[in-house]
């Protein structure tokens, strides 16, 4: 964590490079990482903007994976801020074409994982009493 800080110094100025050279790949890529960057140092709100943009720029480029990816980011993000309802709402979304990339036990894994952490689904209660829903 000591160490954050440096890495945003160093992505923002490679952002305004990808930006000015109109590489909108490497600009959603930089974007990614600036803000998980200012997720993990407890800025959540500051990740938001760069989070939906990148969402924005890998559906232009017609790249599910990383579209799966950044919603997923933006779950974390939301869930951290305290927007469960948000949070769970990307994660949803984000499995279809997640489950394209990866085999769907790990998807669900991850998805029930998430929820799990947000408070929001009690599976083993759900197991224990044999309902589904």
């Amino acid at each position: 964590m000591d160490r954050i800080p440096e890495a945003i110094d160093a992505i923002e100025p490679a952002l305004a490079i990808h930006i000015a050279e109109g590489d909108t790949w490497g600009e959603a890529v930089a974007r990614t990482m600036l803000a998980m960057a200012h997720h993990s140092l407890g800025h959540a709100d500051e990740a938001l903007p760069d989070l939906h943009r990148a969402l924005d720029i890998y559906r232009n480029h017609g790249d599910q994976r990383n579209v799966a990816g950044n919603m997923s980011n933006l779950g974390l993000v939301y869930g951290s801020l305290g927007q469960t309802e948000q949070a769970i709402e990307y994660q949803l979304r984000r499995v279809p074409m997640d489950a394209v990339a990866r085999p769907i036990d790990l998807v669900l894994a991850d998805t029930r994982r998430l929820a799990d952490s947000f408070g929001a689904i009690d599976y083993e209660s759900k197991k224990s009493r044999g309902t589904d829903d």
